[in-house]
């Protein structure tokens, strides 16, 4: 039996989903407790990250195509002590196992992620249990109006910290508790911490280039990294997370493991980003970095402007580059600045843990 559960996206084949569970995970081991993640199968979300199939040859054909890359990032969950396998008819079985459990981070609590799946508001978990989240993410500017109850649901937590300042007001619309801010758990490990899982593909070794990581804005990013490879001379590798095309002068990496994307990270010169993992690793690994915005999608711009922000980090986007009006970083100061808020961060998921250790004790 372990002390704390931790329910997220951990049947995904997102380089971040998977990243940030494993760096949650670590965090809460490191404060003394025995930790697990709960193998919860979404359906939802297995059927768009093409674990399993939709209706339609296509779709088969796409799960056929991610099979090596599912297997890397089976092994890459397994790093972890793992529950059995679980669905909402089984969850409640599970759930009863743990002290508290701690739903984050990531999009869990942005309905039309998961399906309108209420079991990532621990519906189905009953008292003495203690209800935690950390960096828990609505990925929208209000949760949409779908019939869930979502003031009763989350006043059922002993403790919400939340990763934006939009999911933090949002959610005091319906609850009156302190709903506190906090890091993605990917930056609260150290880059030594991140060295220590880090591969390199074998496509890359030796090689200086800029790095594509692009989950939106494919063009702009490429239209970016392609003048960057000219001005340095450097090749270009591109990152695929869902699409199956190639990039004709690019590098193209499709079935990595999470240990290799992190590896990337470390090992480039300069990575434009879209996503807001993206700009996590080039911050962990200290990598110059540009970001390309989706206009279409406000909630995924404003993330990444809110870390930036936080850090102090100003004029980085490919608009900036191209307009000749960057601002160099200043990597001492973002450095500083991200330590404070480590400590921070960890402070407010001690105190939270804290609740479970003081419920062991009655």
């Amino acid at each position: 039996m372990a002390d704390i559960g931790i329910l997220t996206f951990q049947n995904t084949l997102n380089f971040g989903a998977s990243l940030q569970c494993y760096a949650l995970y670590n965090v809460i081991q490191q404060m003394g407790f025995d930790v697990q993640v709960i193998n919860y199968n979404n359906p939802i979300i297995a059927t768009r990250e093409f674990l399993v199939p939709d209706r339609g040859l296509k779709s088969v054909i796409k799960v056929m195509l991610n099979k090596p890359k599912a297997r890397k990032f089976e092994a890459f969950l397994h790093r972890m002590n793992v529950s059995p396998s679980c669905d909402k008819s089984n969850f409640k079985e599970i759930a009863n196992q743990y002290d508290g459990i701690v739903v984050g981070s990531d999009q869990v609590w942005n309905p039309e992620c998961t399906g309108y799946d209420t079991t990532y508001f621990l519906d189905l978990v009953d008292s003495p249990i203690v209800k935690l989240s950390y960096a828990a993410s609505i990925g929208l500017n209000h949760f949409p109006d779908c019939g869930i109850d979502y003031g009763a649901l989350l006043g059922q937590f002993s403790s919400l910290l939340v990763r934006e300042k939009t999911a933090s007001e949002e959610i005091s619309r319906y609850v009156d508790k302190p709903i506190n801010i906090v890091l993605d758990p990917t930056l609260l490990l150290s880059l030594d911490s991140w060295k220590n899982i880090v591969q390199i593909p074998r496509s890359v070794r030796g090689k200086r280039y800029v790095l594509v990581y692009s989950i939106s804005e494919s063009e702009l990013s490429l239209r970016a990294a392609r003048r960057i490879a000219k001005e340095k001379n450097l090749e270009i590798v591109f990152i695929q997370q869902y699409k199956f095309n190639r990039v004709k002068d690019a590098i193209n990496m499709r079935n990595i493991s999470p240990e290799e994307f992190v590896g990337l990270f470390l090992g480039a010169d300069v990575a434009v980003v879209s996503s807001f993992h993206g700009l996590c690793f080039s911050i962990i690994s200290g990598t110059d970095f540009l970001y390309a915005s989706d206009s279409g999608k406000s909630s995924r711009a404003s993330r990444l402007l809110d870390l930036m922000t936080l850090l102090g980090i100003e004029r980085r986007s490919v608009s900036d580059y191209f307009n000749g009006e960057m601002i160099p970083l200043n990597w001492d100061q973002v450095f500083s600045k991200l330590d404070n808020e480590r400590i921070r961060s960890r402070n407010a998921l001690t105190n939270s843990l804290g609740l479970v250790r003081s419920s062991q004790a009655n």
